[in-house]
């Protein structure tokens, strides 16, 4: 949802979700997160948000903002910000192996 009106992504730490707001005056716009079928694929305890705009000068040629999530499970979903569908996980929970942060 690319617009002229800012946005706000706000972590929702105990409600697992992501919510997004205008940041003008505040108006919910959606929730991210737990629309899931699968439990795996819902936020537990998210803690911080990244949001990545698209560029020109991308190689993937990807035209949406991505939306990078860390949450409690040790892992990072990364989701389309304007449809709000995870795109992939990263990360597989603690530990010092490959894959676990």
């Amino acid at each position: 949802m690319i617009t002229d009106e800012p946005l706000l992504y706000v972590a929702d730490y105990g409600n697992n979700r992501i919510e997004v707001f205008t940041a003008n005056d505040g108006k919910v716009i959606k929730s991210i997160g737990n629309s899931n079928a699968n439990e795996d694929d819902n936020l537990y305890l998210p803690y911080d948000v990244v949001l990545e705009m698209p560029s020109e000068n991308d190689p993937y040629r990807i035209d949406y903002p991505i939306l990078y999530v860390s949450d409690s499970k040790s892992r990072v979903q990364v989701y389309n910000a304007d449809t709000g569908s995870l795109l992939r996980t990263v990360g597989c929970g603690h530990g010092f192996e490959n894959g676990e942060l």
